[in-house]
């Protein structure tokens, strides 16, 4: 039987007001956290504690305190990496 995958897609993206960006900073909204954290990681990466993912467009970059997330991520154990659109994210080993 197949694992379930556990995994939560962080709702940090997009422009929002001030008051919902207000609001979202008071619930423990932390800036540049990666959009996607996998709990249930595949056997052949069963050395890690997760997969965190950032995912931007076919132009974007991160910025860095992205890329701060993930090197602190990965210092902790997590296998941190983005990606440039899904088509990537999907092809890459």
């Amino acid at each position: 039987m197949e694992k379930p995958l556990h995994f939560i897609a962080v709702p940090n993206e997009g422009k929002v007001s001030f008051l919902h960006g207000f609001k979202r900073n008071q619930i423990g909204r932390s800036k540049g956290f990666p959009d996607l954290l996998i709990f249930s990681v595949p056997e052949m990466l069963r050395d890690c504690k997760g997969l965190a993912v950032e995912m931007k467009s076919l132009t974007g970059k991160p910025t860095a305190e992205q890329l701060q997330w993930l090197k602190d991520l990965a210092s902790l154990g997590w296998h941190s990496y983005w990606f440039k659109g899904a088509k990537e994210a999907e092809t890459r080993k």
